[in-house]
């Protein structure tokens, strides 16, 4: 009977699918706009400028376990965004920036960003903060300033072992560029004629390209409107693009997802929030309320979760974040990190390796149940080993997580 529920089990995970997608509410939401997400320790911390999630006082920072609220401490920050760092989660914002000791924000080190810091980024296993005063690099001991735009930089991305930060700026340590450079551990230089006439809010990786986001048009001399792609060494166009700004980027299970004030893209109607799947554009229903604004974008739970500053989400009310029902079951995600297991099925241990390069990089193994039965932390480079231990032999399920998105899942074979 034991082993009849089992193959059942893989059976439901192999074939439940949503039969609609729809937004829905997330506890209750917040009382004011949410400036980040991120998942960390299996729960989805939220920071903003709110002090109620759920009806539950809170002071602009709360975890959500995908039942309940809880405070998240006190970090004396309107919060913009957050990065995991060495297994520990740092936040930036209004008041600077700080480190998540589990119960409250602690600072970090001294003589680093004091002021406005709008985004985070690891690179080269070092964590690097960008806002008023310019582009830090932390070292886990000491900070050092390694750029100075002359406005400010509000979006980093790691793309092709260089540092990209994007922003209001027009040069940086004196070298001109438009709206975006990038950073190769040791000097700046422009990324080709960068954007002209507008600004950068937001980059992400999508199909090994750097997708990059903000206020631009065409007229300008640009690829796209307020949407262009970067492979490295030309800039080319997103499948007509967006009507106005872009004010997210984030990739999730194999699709490009956006957000910002357009009300279409690719010349379909979009409120505020659609999705890219490599060759043309989704509506995610009714998108959210028109004329607000979308400033974080995850997965969490088998849902997109989508927050900022709204107040109806596909015609329900949704206080500032909402979720988005991905398709259920355990699915290779394409294109993103090919992988190969060899041995599979695993004797004693097995070899994985990735057709890129990880980073920072979490793997998690599940059982048919569903239950983590391991987890491996800090993965870096193109290839790790991963031991049986005391795991009886079966069908598992491996997922590989960077940057807080789920970048892989497949299927691995241990043998009795």
């Amino acid at each position: 009977m034991k082993r009849f529920l089992q193959i059942l089990s893989v059976s439901l995970i192999l074939s439940l699918h949503i039969s609609a997608q729809t937004w829905s509410p997330v506890g209750g939401g917040t009382n004011g706009s949410i400036g980040a997400l991120c998942v960390y320790d299996g729960t989805l911390f939220v920071g903003g400028g709110f002090d109620f999630a759920g009806g539950i006082p809170v002071n602009g920072a709360a975890e959500w376990n995908g039942t309940d609220w809880y405070p998240a401490g006190d970090p004396g920050n309107n919060i913009q965004c957050f990065q995991v760092y060495n297994n520990e989660l740092y936040e930036g914002g209004s008041m600077g920036f700080s480190v998540w000791d589990g119960t409250n924000w602690a600072t970090v080190g001294s003589g680093g960003p004091y002021l406005h810091v709008y985004a985070m980024e690891v690179f080269n296993n070092r964590l690097y903060t960008s806002g008023t005063i310019g582009i830090y690099q932390w070292d886990g001991s000491v900070w050092s300033l390694i750029g100075t735009p002359n406005s400010e930089a509000v979006a980093l991305r790691s793309y092709k072992g260089e540092l990209y930060a994007g922003g209001y700026f027009t040069s940086i340590d004196n070298v001109a560029a438009n709206g975006i450079a990038k950073w190769d551990g040791s000097s700046w230089s422009a990324v080709g004629q960068g954007v002209l006439g507008g600004n950068v809010y937001a980059m992400d990786l999508y199909d090994n390209e750097l997708y990059v986001g903000g206020v631009f048009t065409v007229t300008a001399g640009n690829t796209g409107d307020n949407l262009m792609r970067w492979n490295g060494t030309s800039w080319l166009p997103v499948a007509g693009g967006a009507s106005d700004e872009v004010t997210e980027i984030d990739s999730v299970q194999g699709r490009l997802y956006i957000g910002g004030h357009f009300s279409s893209v690719g010349h379909i109607a979009a409120n505020g929030i659609a999705y890219f799947d490599g060759s043309s554009w989704h509506p995610m229903s009714s998108g959210i309320t028109p004329g607000s604004m979308v400033s974080g974008i995850t997965e969490f739970q088998g849902s997109v979760i989508a927050a900022g500053s709204f107040t109806m989400a596909g015609g329900n009310i949704c206080l500032n974040i909402a979720k988005w029902n991905l398709d259920s079951g355990m699915k290779e995600v394409p294109g993103l990190s090919p992988l190969s297991i060899s041995p599979n099925p695993v004797m004693t241990s097995c070899l994985i390796r990735s057709a890129v390069e990880l980073r920072n990089a979490r793997f998690i193994l599940f059982n048919p149940l569903g239950r983590k039965v391991l987890a491996l932390e800090n993965i870096s480079g193109k290839e790790f080993k991963l031991s049986r231990e005391q795991l009886p032999g079966g069908i598992y399920f491996m997922q590989l997580i960077q940057d807080n998105q789920t970048i892989r899942t497949a299927k691995l074979l241990i043998s009795g």
